[in-house]
């Protein structure tokens, strides 16, 4: 083995261990940020069930509040009712009615507004939860990406062992490794029976002319 051959190794083991290096590096890193968007997916997923839930809670609490203002309204009504029956008051006309009735409007525009906060809490907890189910599909889609480009650099390993070999022969050659014009000899001789009547040929006439 001539020191062109040594050389043409040489070169062609160094780019194919940096290209080897390289591409693992570039996986490994590839194969952690793949880690990181599917852990972030679990985490925007449990952060919406969290916000479903609360939404739940905060509904059932303006329900509870809503209650609270009929047993209210009913109490008030009741002793309204007592203290103008008890004075002989007629509750169907006059300013007994009218107290009647405006308490009822009052209640009524109570749980009007309570029903109203029902809704909006339960919207924007959806809303909440539907915005992190959204993340969560995102980072899960970053992960499945990242994962196929940590594949697909596993493949260029051997890419980059042949890049490299291929490198290695190219300086190899123009070192005359191959009877280039600087070396004029090398292995140059193995490839003189094609040029002269087919494979061997160059070969056979020598060993013909020495018998």
């Amino acid at each position: 083995m001539g020191a062109a051959t040594v050389i043409a190794l040489t070169v062609g083991a160094l780019a194919g261990a940096q290209s080897f290096m390289g591409a693992e590096a570039e996986r490994g890193q590839k194969n952690y940020e793949a880690k990181v968007a599917r852990a972030n997916a679990e985490a925007m997923r449990q952060q919406a069930d969290l916000e479903k839930r609360q939404g739940i809670a905060a509904q059932e609490e303006v329900d509870r509040e809503r209650a609270r203002l009929r047993r209210d309204y009913e109490a008030t009504s009741g002793r309204n009712r007592s203290l103008l029956s008890s004075g002989n008051v007629a509750l169907d006309s006059g300013s007994a009615l009218d107290t009647l009735l405006g308490n009822a409007d009052l209640f009524a525009d109570d749980m009007g507004e309570n029903r109203y906060r029902h809704e909006v809490v339960g919207w924007e907890a959806r809303r909440k939860a539907q915005l992190s189910n959204w993340q969560a599909d995102v980072q899960d889609s970053q992960a499945n990406w990242l994962k196929r480009t940590a594949g697909s650099l596993g493949t260029s390993l051997l890419t980059g062992a042949v890049t490299g070999t291929m490198a290695g022969l190219s300086t190899y050659a123009m070192a005359g490794g191959f009877g280039g014009a600087q070396g004029g000899g090398g292995m140059g001789h193995v490839f003189d029976g094609n040029r002269s009547g087919g494979v061997g040929g160059g070969w056979n006439r020598v060993a013909l002319g020495t018998r």
